[in-house]
């Protein structure tokens, strides 16, 4: 972070850690099969997560918390990326997944000020347990 400030500088760093990326990030995409699902600052990825995708990522980091929260598993196999699933490709695993998932790729768009999310029901990740 020192080095950032002091340097100005821009990084990419990719990793499957968002316990990680959290503390040297201000911006997050989230990718799944070489799509970005989800783009925003990263204090609002984390505190308001619209993919069900990054909500299943975030639910799997670690925490030292007293109260545990539920993780969120995925089902299924990881689809190929040769081969990708009609429609939306997280759709195979999503437990929001309907038949307009299968039959429509979502727009990516933009739900608050430089929070991204491609989900045609985004709104619902709010419930996931």
């Amino acid at each position: 972070m020192e080095l950032k400030e002091k340097e100005d500088l821009t990084y990419l760093f990719i990793s499957h850690d968002l316990s990680v990326i959290k503390h040297i990030s201000d911006r997050i995409g989230v990718m799944y099969l070489g799509n970005m699902v989800e783009l925003g600052p990263s204090e609002e990825i984390y505190e308001n997560p619209l993919h069900p995708y990054t909500k299943s990522l975030l639910s799997a980091i670690p925490t030292t918390d007293e109260v545990k929260k539920d993780h969120i598993i995925l089902q299924g196999d990881i689809p190929s990326n040769i081969f990708p699933p009609s429609g939306c490709k997280f759709r195979t695993r999503c437990p929001l997944a309907t038949e307009k998932c299968a039959k429509e790729v979502p727009e990516y768009r933009e739900i608050s000020k430089n929070h991204f999310v491609a989900c045609h029901y985004y709104e619902k990740t709010k419930d996931m347990k």
